[in-house]
């Protein structure tokens, strides 16, 4: 097998991957939690849409800081 070049991402662009349901999903890490029963694990941001174009997108919007997203404090019910 020939080796692959310019494949890898750059660090920082998160995880793309499509699902079993067809749609895609982008995983970023946004650093590790500092306190409380999860201090230590990492603390992540997903995003999901019908394409990978879309997905990137959404990312790269998160990214400028103009997507917005939930905070940890807020409070919402399902």
């Amino acid at each position: 097998m020939g080796k692959r070049k310019g494949t890898r991402r750059a660090n920082g662009d998160g995880a793309i991957r499509r699902r079993d349901n067809g749609t895609w999903e982008c995983t970023l890490m946004e650093g590790y939690y500092e306190t409380g029963p999860r201090k230590g694990s990492r603390k992540t941001q997903s995003f999901y849409g019908k394409t990978q174009a879309e997905v990137k997108q959404k990312r790269d919007l998160y990214k400028q800081g103009k997507l917005p997203c939930l905070a940890e404090n807020q409070k919402y019910t399902v």
